[in-house]
């Protein structure tokens, strides 16, 4: 993750690729809208808090099955 907002959209983290700036909260984060890459389940975090896996149903199903 760089300091400038914006230059984040388009980074994979994880299973997630970050697609939209969301603004600075009070926590003094950066809030992005990221979109899992395999099944599309879009969360809101911060960027150090994306998780490195999706955890909706489809994905840990396909986890599971492994």
């Amino acid at each position: 993750p760089v300091k400038n907002p914006y230059k984040n959209i388009g980074l994979i983290i994880g299973d997630f690729k970050v697609e939209e700036y969301l603004g600075q909260y009070k926590s003094k984060a950066f809030k992005y809208k990221a979109v899992c890459t395999t099944c599309g389940h879009t969360i809101v975090k911060d960027i150090y808090n994306l998780r490195k896996k999706c955890i909706c149903a489809k994905c840990h199903k396909q986890i599971k099955d492994k």
